[in-house]
């Protein structure tokens, strides 16, 4: 493989990846794995601009295209998951529903971080019960 051919096939990958990194991880880990679409997208972008000024505009266009697919994407997603997440959460508590709010807001970091927020409000109910059942048990013991 000549260095004229690693430049496009490197930039071609990098933007496919940085395509399916954008959509897939930004959904479930939030903005940061959009960012890291978003950077990839870049270098591929970078990578095609530099093979087609090498190639006299032969090669790269692939590379170039799927960088800004993935730029866009990435963009798209993180911007999306942050504002509309937000919105989602201050409609919610306006209507009076907190807990949904909060799990709203928390999309924000992907259906990951969302999950996260459940599994901690979980463990808080469980705990909140135990020491429930712990007064049960103390008064039951005083009353006798």
């Amino acid at each position: 493989m000549t260095e004229k051919n690693a430049h496009p096939k490197a930039a071609l990958v990098l933007g496919v990846i940085g395509i399916i990194v954008a959509i897939i991880m930004g959904v479930l880990f939030g903005w940061i794995a959009g960012c890291v679409g978003a950077l990839c997208g870049f270098i591929a972008f970078g990578l095609g601009m530099s093979s087609r000024k090498r190639t006299d505009k032969e090669k790269g266009k692939g590379g170039v295209a799927t960088g800004i697919l993935a730029i866009i994407f990435a963009a798209t997603v993180s911007v999306g998951l942050v504002v509309f997440s937000g919105k989602i959460g201050e409609i919610a508590e306006k209507k009076g529903f907190p807990l949904i709010a909060k799990h709203a807001r928390s999309l924000s970091g992907g259906i990951v971080g969302m999950m996260i927020e459940i599994n901690r409000d979980d463990e808080d109910i469980h705990d909140a019960l135990r020491e429930l059942d712990e007064m049960k048990k103390q008064k039951q013991q005083e009353s006798n």
